[in-house]
């Protein structure tokens, strides 16, 4: 056959009926990838307090303690496990490294590092429970090993199909970034800056988000497309009669960091204040609280997969 006789077969071969399609408005609540209400620490097929809610993302915590026992050797399985049982969930997995805590355990990083010799300080929380020990992040040690340990998370699974968020951690209690009621302060600036570095360098396809906490570190990830995550939202007063995070933090510390803009290049995370019953039980304006989640433009919203009254 001739190019110009072949011109026409193919023509008529790849031409298709038009089809027209037109969706449905519809009400119902949809599991949208990178958004909506995430588990905590439970899957979409095993959280009782789910309900009828879609859930397309689980959202963990994990000490570094669990994760490398022994020095040199990450616990990849236990990640792998997760992204699975995530994935057959109908869900992503989403996570936070931790350093310090707060639970009955006096130590949250691998016993390893301190036998090596890592500086460090012990705290009392307020009052309450054991002496515990922190480590200095500015010291070389530390950031030799945990700048490895994030590293090696990042050239495994970023980019993985079944990864949603990382939730840049490391500093503070519980990876929040501070270190109230211990009088220890958060280690250096150079030392939080680096450690931002290495979360964007280790994952820079993964989204990322930064705690709303660190007004530097806020800086420089939303100037890095990373989006920002609150652990307060719904705080009326919970904590002082004259001052709560909803009007006394947040706006400003988005005012001052100028990431107004930043939801349009990274996720938003919400974390209830406590969870929602206490919302309810101090008659707390509800429609007000979600309102101001939809105004910050709100990518996630977790409830510690707590019960929803």
């Amino acid at each position: 056959m001739t190019a110009t006789g072949l011109l026409p077969a193919l023509t008529a071969c790849c031409m298709t009926d038009t089809v027209d399609v037109t969706p449905t408005e519809t009400d119902e609540l949809l599991a949208s990838p990178g958004m909506g209400w995430q588990t905590f620490h439970r899957f979409a097929d095993d959280d009782p307090n789910l309900g009828d809610l879609p859930s397309g993302s689980a959202y963990f915590r994990l000490y570094w303690r669990d994760i490398e026992p022994t020095d040199g050797e990450i616990d990849f399985a236990q990640f792998d496990e997760l992204l699975e049982r995530a994935r057959n969930a109908g869900q992503k997995l989403a996570f936070r490294v931790m350093c310090v805590g707060t639970d009955r355990d006096a130590m949250h990083v691998p016993d390893w590092l301190r036998a090596l010799g890592c500086p460090g300080w012990e705290f009392m929380y307020g009052d309450r429970g054991p002496v515990r020990w922190t480590p200095d992040m500015d010291s070389e040690l530390f950031q030799d090993r945990h700048f490895r340990l994030i590293r090696e998370l990042g050239r495994r699974y970023d980019g993985h199909p079944d990864l949603d968020l990382v939730d840049m951690g490391t500093v503070g209690l519980w990876g929040e970034w501070h270190m109230s009621g211990t009088g220890l302060d958060v280690p250096s600036a150079e030392t939080r800056r680096t450690i931002i570095d290495t979360y964007i360098a280790a994952f820079p396809t993964t989204p990322k988000v930064m705690l709303i906490g660190d007004a530097d570190g806020m800086v420089q990830a939303t100037s890095a497309s990373c989006g920002w995550r609150a652990d307060c939202l719904g705080d009326m007063g919970g904590f002082s009669d004259d001052w709560n995070h909803m009007e006394g933090m947040y706006p400003i510390r988005i005012r001052e960091t100028n990431a107004e803009e930043a939801w349009r290049r990274g996720p938003v995370a919400f974390e209830t204040c406590w969870d929602m019953r206490k919302w309810a039980a101090e008659d707390w304006d509800i429609r007000h609280i979600f309102d101001y989640a939809l105004d910050y433009h709100a990518s996630y919203l977790i409830n510690k997969s707590a019960p929803i009254p």
